[in-house]
């Protein structure tokens, strides 16, 4: 149970609260490892041990039909002291609950059909969950009060059998029992089961081959850290157009805004919401338009909720959970564009029109010519959230979006747009930081991005004519200029307009700054395919750690319209809290 304890408590930080009509005060909360027959991936990414224990266990018994859909599942649960769930049980008897203990049993009562235990750490006890079941979590004065970690596994009853269902033509997890195969089934057992097993080699070998270190990769010299500095400060350059002039970021008296917009992706998104709020309080009539799928790098409660806009939408929601007419953001001032909105069930199924920058921007590009339809005069203020490296990029998207090359309803005379910067008042070191487990990956991670420009901004050498998502002049030169030429002739540069050095000095160090990202993404190219070859490493050693704790995700002592003062004032709960590889030219 220790190294399962180990990786649960690297997953506190993607609890969220459970089941919260079933409990009246206190802090519960769970994370699915395994439900709808169907494996997290995320999580296993954070927890490879337990899940690699329990791959070749669940389901038990793949021949049989499951009765419910929550028949069987792996839960990871965490209560505080004060919690208390109140009496309940599952649908129906054929299931059996194992609930292993991992820490802080003390003080923790399980009550199940009138008898009472207290928990204790490394031990475990099963019930069967169609009794009625509580659980109270209390002070313990000796011990004082710690939090309590469980890991549940939720298996079929070893009496259930084919024959229990005999006379039913239906349940509710497979529908009718005609069109279920029990060949079927265990085909697509065996088949997951040997890929499963297939992999486990090459993981192995993966941790072998660095001493149990998989994170490891070469540290970056002083000259390289210069350059990925210069890279840096190049990709984080805010964009605010001429005509859009107001400092809409950082002006206490900021013009109009039609729109606060969040391409959310797998990167940091606490950052990005931090800036949304702080928007939205000075933006009070904008409404917060949420775009994003999920893919490879998705978040874990992304896979959940079917897109990165709606784990976004749900963490906006908990910290706002009072709307009125004093708070930052009521409940119909957030519209939240995932996977679910795709428009025919093939898209919807393969999350096939959103994910991706360029996905994500035509996606705000349909809802805002419904919404925010061009005005004649007047054109449309709109506000894009980014974080540090990914601005530059990002703001060449969007104004390449509006370039008149990809058909949308606005273009860059009926509409402005603004990219900010969510992590403006910080460095590379900083991001580096977010990067604890393997610091170099933000390096290589930045060297792609100006590798990107340069490869979404040319025509393809295969011989197929490939458009480009947008021209250089919108991330090299005066792209101000740029965008302004095409307001008064309708015609984009697609050269870079000269700045204070001119078009050829713009140009120049643009491909002294692409030379410097390509040696730095050769040097690193090795650690990071070894560790994006799985999954669980990728999430392990690359993706970025959120900076709030648990707790503090759940209290706001201020009003929630204006959480994000919170978030600004980082150790003010602290004595009380603790602490899709893109190569189709429509991407970007």
């Amino acid at each position: 149970a220790g190294r399962i304890l180990l990786e649960a408590s690297e997953a506190t930080p993607q609890l969220r609260k459970a089941y919260p009509y079933l409990f009246t005060h206190g802090s519960w909360q769970n994370l699915f490892l395994f439900r709808g027959r169907n494996w997290n991936t995320e999580v296993c990414a954070i927890m490879p041990h337990t899940c690699h224990l329990l791959t070749s266990e669940i389901p038990t018994k793949p021949g049989i039909p499951f009765v419910v859909p929550n028949n069987e599942e792996i839960v990871l649960f965490r209560s505080e002291s004060g919690a208390y769930v109140g009496p309940h049980s599952g649908a129906v008897n054929n299931q059996i609950n194992i609930h292993l203990t991992l820490t802080g049993g003390e003080g923790v009562f399980l009550h199940v059909a009138g008898e009472r235990r207290e928990l204790r750490a490394g031990k475990a006890v099963c019930f069967q969950d169609s009794f009625l079941h509580s659980l109270e979590h209390t002070c313990n004065s000796k011990s004082g009060c710690a939090e309590r970690l469980s890991l549940v596994v939720r298996v079929l009853h070893p009496e259930f059998d084919a024959g229990s269902l005999a006379g039913a033509a239906r349940t509710d997890a497979e529908g009718s029992l005609a069109e279920w195969s029990e060949a079927a089934a265990l085909k697509h057992e065996v088949a997951r089961l040997r890929e499963e097993y297939r992999r486990d080699p090459d993981l192995h070998e993966d941790f072998r081959s660095v001493n149990e270190e998989p994170c490891k990769g070469p540290a970056p010299n002083m000259t390289e850290l210069a350059q990925a500095q210069e890279i840096f400060q190049f990709l984080s350059v805010p964009f605010e157009s001429s005509a859009g002039r107001g400092d809409v970021a950082k002006s206490d008296e900021p013009a109009a805004v039609d729109a606060i917009v969040m391409l959310s992706n797998w990167y940091d998104r606490t950052s990005k919401m931090r800036k949304v709020l702080e928007l939205a309080e000075k933006h009070r009539n904008a409404p917060i338009i949420l775009v994003g799928g999920r893919g490879r790098l998705s978040s874990i409660r992304a896979a959940e909720l079917d897109g990165e806009a709606h784990a976004t939408l749900a963490r906006l929601l908990v910290l706002l959970e009072i709307p009125g007419e004093l708070s930052t953001i009521v409940t119909n001032r957030v519209v939240a564009i995932s996977c679910n909105e795709c428009p025919t069930p093939e898209l919807r199924a393969a999350c096939g029109c959103v994910g991706n920058t360029g996905f994500n921007t035509d996606r705000f590009m349909d809802w805002a010519a419904q919404h925010l339809p061009p005005v004649p005069g007047r054109p449309r203020q709109v506000v894009f959230v980014e974080e540090s490296y990914l601005v530059r990029r990002v703001s060449a998207t969007v104004l390449g979006r509006l370039s008149g090359a990809f058909g949308h309803a606005h273009n860059l005379t009926t509409m402005h747009a603004t990219v900010v910067d969510a992590r403006y008042d910080e460095g590379l070191e900083q991001v580096m930081e977010v990067h604890g487990a393997m610091p170099s990956a933000v390096l290589h991670l930045m060297a792609q991005e100006v590798v990107r420009l340069h490869n979404y901004s040319v025509v393809s050498s295969s011989g197929k004519r490939q458009p480009t998502l947008f021209p250089r002049s919108l991330f090299i030169g005066d792209v101000e200029a740029a965008v302004s030429a095409f307001t008064s002739t309708g015609q984009l540069p697609q050269e870079p307009v000269g700045d204070s050095s001119g078009f050829s000095g713009a140009a120049h160090r643009f491909q002294d700054l692409l030379g410097k990202a390509q040696e730095i993404s050769r040097r690193w190219d090795e650690p990071m395919a070894r560790v994006s070859r799985d999954r669980r490493l990728f999430w392990r050693c690359v993706a970025p750690r959120e900076t709030e704790s648990t707790s503090n995700a759940w209290t706001v002592e201020e009003a929630p319209g204006e959480a994000w003062r919170f978030w600004r004032q980082p150790g003010k709960n602290s004595e009380q809290d603790g602490d899709k590889t893109c190569t189709s030219a429509t991407c970007a």
